[in-house]
């Protein structure tokens, strides 16, 4: 095999024959996995069809892909009609999902016909259910028909890989070991643990960073990157990298644009860093270099408010405020009529603030802001927007 034209002609073939349930080609590995009926073929018989296509094949060994035991899992194929694949990024995306699911045993989905057969464990899915979870990924896909399938299934089996290696394949099969995701989902620590500090001066009150409905020490390690992207073609590439990308550890946020080809990734830069998300989404089989990283965005906003006439109402506005997240601090003074926030660009934004102080106190009134960008990079290096 020299290209994925012979990976995709020998899978084509071998998979339209009566008795093969799915065949997984490897151009990397030189290997092919095939899943068929012992009723109808033997594993020489399937290394000979290969044989005969004009390459070289020889068969490695055959192995049944069911555990043993006296409770024999109970098979059943789904044909799932899919509308709206465009490319072959699409049969990945669609085969690597669905395939590292529990219970799916293997998948095998068509661009050309658009379909898939997917043949799954009935107690643990239905039809109906496996073409939802299609359908959630953005395509359109309707259940064609059910049918069981032999209880027992020999193959003639190679090592599987992971789901990064996609780019080879045009079939997965779990059964025969299960794939070990390369990506893993970040847990940020939500809980509300922040303290109050109140500081009693010029009737303001000041309330501190670490009222922050996400801890200060996780705001303050966030950085943002850009990253340029090539190879997408289409918005299924878009998903498929942000669903991917959007697990890594300290990734906090991604945004895919596909006219642009680039990436916005927000990131936690104490546990990944943005040449570690280029390689990354190399790894997902697209070209990836960094434009530009390292800027952490704290903002300050200067706001003057009218309308504020007591304590009760400077309270309600700085705690109404500071709930939302990306709120670092947040001062109102009752004697200038001005309040001072700090915030992160990332998660909210200016007219946002002063819709939020609009929301807390109907009779306060936006009359001016003075906008100061301030560069963790470059604290001097300030822009004044008024």
């Amino acid at each position: 095999m020299t290209c994925h034209s012979c990976v995709n002609n020998i899978q084509d073939n071998l998979s339209s024959k009566d008795g093969v349930k799915s065949i997984v080609v490897s151009l990397k590995d030189c290997e092919a996995t095939v899943e068929f009926y012992t009723s109808k073929w033997n594993g020489e018989d399937i290394a000979e069809l290969i044989d005969n296509m004009g390459y070289d094949a020889k068969l490695k060994y055959i192995k049944d892909i069911l555990e043993s035991g006296n409770d024999a899992l109970i098979l059943r194929e789904a044909v799932v009609d899919i509308q709206g694949m465009t490319c072959q990024s699409c049969v990945n995306n669609i085969q690597c999902t669905i395939g590292s699911k529990d219970g799916i045993k293997s998948i095998v989905v068509s661009l050309k016909d658009c379909e898939g057969r997917v043949v799954f464990d009935s107690a643990k899915w239905d039809g109906e259910s496996i073409a939802e979870a299609i359908d959630d990924m953005g395509f359109d896909a309707t259940l064609k028909i059910v049918k069981d399938v032999s209880p027992l299934i020999p193959a003639l089996s190679a090592e599987t890989s992971n789901c990064d290696a996609l780019a080879d394949y045009k079939s997965v099969t779990p059964a025969m070991s299960t794939p070990t995701s390369i990506l893993r989902k970040s847990t940020i620590n939500k809980e509300d643990g922040g303290q109050l500090i109140m500081n009693l001066e010029s009737n303001s009150v000041r309330i501190g960073k670490r009222c922050a409905k996400f801890k200060q020490n996780v705001e303050d390690s966030l950085e943002k990157c850009t990253l340029a992207i090539e190879g997408m073609t289409c918005a299924s590439c878009v998903a498929y990298i942000e669903r991917n990308i959007g697990k890594l550890n300290g990734v906090h946020s991604i945004v895919v644009a596909l006219m642009s080809s680039k990436a916005d990734v927000t990131y936690d830069a104490t546990q990944i860093s943005a040449e570690q998300l280029a390689d990354e989404i190399n790894r997902l089989g697209y070209r990836s270099s960094v434009i530009e990283s390292g800027s952490n965005n704290h903002n300050k906003l200067n706001l003057t408010i009218g309308g504020v006439s007591s304590s009760a109402c400077v309270s309600r506005i700085e705690s109404h405020v500071i709930a939302r997240k990306g709120i670092e601090s947040c001062t109102v003074s009752l004697s200038t009529s001005s309040a001072f926030i700090e915030y992160t660009p990332a998660f909210i934004g200016p007219r946002d603030i002063i819709n939020l102080i609009e929301m807390s106190v109907t009779e306060c009134v936006y009359l001016c802001v003075d906008f100061t960008l301030v560069l963790k990079s470059d604290p001097s290096n300030n822009q004044q927007v008024q």
